[in-house]
């Protein structure tokens, strides 16, 4: 398989991963957006949630691309109990550069948010990212290629 068939691979996987994770933490509460957040760094019920911040993007970016499972999991919706593919974090650490255009993010009316991320190199590809606001910070919870 080619590199650039693996990443797709994974970030169909990633996307029914991060489906399951969002169907199955929303029905805990523990998905919060502007609506049902209690947490106080989260945004109250009268005002939308942040937009991402630059230095929120590279955190995600990094954690989601550092080989870490457990910082996989700090940039992705999933239950702690959810068990993540063994190679997953491996499949998206090949990944050497990522960036989200902050540019294109945009609030949807749920509360969740979209924003465009593009990879670089051999493996180049534009996905739309879905994020979710959990506990205050955004996290993705799926991905689809860009049209």
């Amino acid at each position: 398989m080619t590199r650039r068939t693996l990443v797709v691979t994974f970030v169909v996987a990633l996307v029914v991963i991060g489906a399951v994770a969002v169907f199955l933490l929303r029905d805990n509460h523990g998905v919060t957006d502007a609506s049902t957040s209690s947490s106080a760094a989260a945004p109250s019920s009268t005002s939308a949630p942040p937009p991402l911040t630059k230095e929120q993007a590279t955190t995600l970016c990094e954690n989601l691309t550092s080989g870490s499972e457990d910082r996989l999991r700090q940039a992705i919706a999933i239950s702690p109990d959810q068990p993540l593919d063994a190679g997953a974090a491996g499949q998206l650490a090949s990944i050497t550069s990522l960036e989200l255009d902050l540019s294109t993010f945009r609030l949807e009316p749920d509360g969740s948010a979209k924003v465009t991320a593009r990879s670089t190199g051999a493996a180049a590809a534009v996905w739309t990212v879905s994020l979710v606001a959990v506990d205050g910070q955004w996290r993705i919870s799926r991905t689809e290629a860009a049209p």
